[in-house]
Formats: C-alpha cells, sequence, structure tokens
C-alpha cells in the first residue's frame, strides 16, 4: 500500500467532492424551475427538457471506460433521450467492481465489471440493452397499472 502524505489525500478527496458537486449543480441547474414538493419532483423526472442524462458516479479507471461505453451505446437507443439514469461503482479490491444502473432510485441493472479492459465493451453493450428493455418494460407497467393504493414511485 501506497504511503500518501494527508495533504494529497485530502486534495484528493476535495477533488471527488467538487467534480460531484458541480455535477449536482448542472443537473439543477436544468431543472430550476422544480420547487421541493413531491409533486414537482416527479415533474422533474418526466420532463422533456432533462431527459437523455446518464450520471457518471464511477470511482476506477475500468469503470469510467464502462461508463464511456455505456453511454455511447445508451445514446444510440431510440427513446433514451426520455430518461435520467445514473451509472454507480461499488470497488472491492476481493471481488472487483459492482456496477449498477438506477433509474428513479431503483436498480434496472446490476453487473461484475471485468478486470480485462478488452471486455467492457461488451458488457457495457449489453447492460445498455438490458437496461433499455427493462425501463421500457417498467414504463409500460407504470402507465398500464393504476393503483390507487400505491404511489407512482412505488409500481
Amino acid at each position: 500500500m501506497e504511503f500518501v502524505p494527508w495533504d494529497v489525500f485530502h486534495l484528493r478527496i476535495m477533488r471527488h467532492f467538487i467534480l460531484a458537486s458541480a455535477k449536482a449543480i448542472a443537473l439543477a441547474g436544468m431543472c430550476a424551475g422544480a420547487s421541493g414538493s413531491a409533486h414537482s419532483q416527479q415533474v422533474a423526472h418526466d420532463d422533456p427538457r432533462i431527459g437523455g442524462v446518464a450520471i457518471d458516479q464511477t470511482i476506477t479507471v475500468n469503470g469510467q471506460l464502462y461508463y464511456r461505453y455505456f453511454s455511447s451505446f445508451w445514446r444510440d437507443k431510440e427513446a433514451a433521450d426520455r430518461f435520467v439514469i445514473s451509472v454507480h461503482e461499488k470497488p472491492s479490491a476481493r471481488w472487483g467492481s459492482s456496477i449498477f444502473v438506477e433509474y428513479r432510485q431503483q436498480r434496472i441493472h446490476q453487473a461484475r465489471l471485468p478486470n480485462a479492459s478488452g471486455r467492457i465493451e461488451a458488457v457495457a453493450r449489453e447492460a445498455a440493452e438490458q437496461c433499455y428493455q427493462n425501463l421500457l418494460d417498467t414504463e409500460a407497467s407504470r402507465l398500464l397499472f393504476r393503483e390507487a393504493d400505491l404511489g407512482p414511485d412505488e409500481l
């Protein structure tokens, strides 16, 4: 394990939080008209002006490579510009990285990231296809099935 002076470690953490804050500010700027109520948050999810966003929450180099491939395959999908998704990574030295794709705070895809960077493109292509199919199924069931006892995010 490499010894990292406290100042360098602190700067790395600050860089991570600054990048995350910049992404959050950019996303908040796009939906500036939305207030804090649950109804306006729901409208913000369905607002076509902010559709097509894929948020990068990856950490490792392979995770960032996966995100680049995934987002390029995702943009090629027909109706992908209607959805706001986020790609999260949970790195583990023992088991490798886990990748999660979320839509409306629900996990729609989960996979292990291969250590070989040559196989990441194929994994990302397959994930983009599965996510797209899962989102179409989720949206179809959300539009077709109405339950008075359940909120729109509980279906």
